[in-house]
């Protein structure tokens, strides 16, 4: 079902509704001339919903409270400013790829101590 109906007063959509009608109509007017719609912005500093979301992209599920725990604890790069925590983009891909890099050689530690138990004692 089209979310969208001809008969639907704008003041009965939502901002969000109204936003993605809007910028429907835009991109079918940049069609019709053949041009194409700009790329979305990458914005480099986040907030913490815009965080939630790439991190989730990214196959790594947190909530908000625990973000607010990782960063108390200082295992998330992020800074505050007043009360609201920023991340920057570039930042968390450096603490992603480092939670890869532990994860692997969290692995090795453990077949290593795996094959060592193994061993038997003269």
């Amino acid at each position: 079902m089209d979310e969208f109906d001809d008969a639907m007063p704008a003041a009965a959509m939502s901002i969000g509704q109204q936003k993605r009608m809007i910028s429907g109509i835009v991109i079918k007017c940049l069609a019709d001339f053949g041009l194409s719609a700009p790329k979305p912005e990458r914005r480099e500093r986040l907030t913490i919903t815009e965080t939630l979301d790439y991190l989730n992209q990214c196959a790594i599920p947190l909530t908000r409270a625990g973000i607010y725990k990782m960063r108390s604890e200082g295992t998330i790069p992020a800074v505050r400013v007043g009360k609201r925590l920023i991340f920057n983009r570039s930042e968390l891909d450096a603490w992603i790829s480092s939670r890869e890099q532990s994860k692997t050689s969290r692995t090795t530690a453990t077949q290593n101590l795996a094959r060592s138990a193994g061993r038997k004692r003269p």
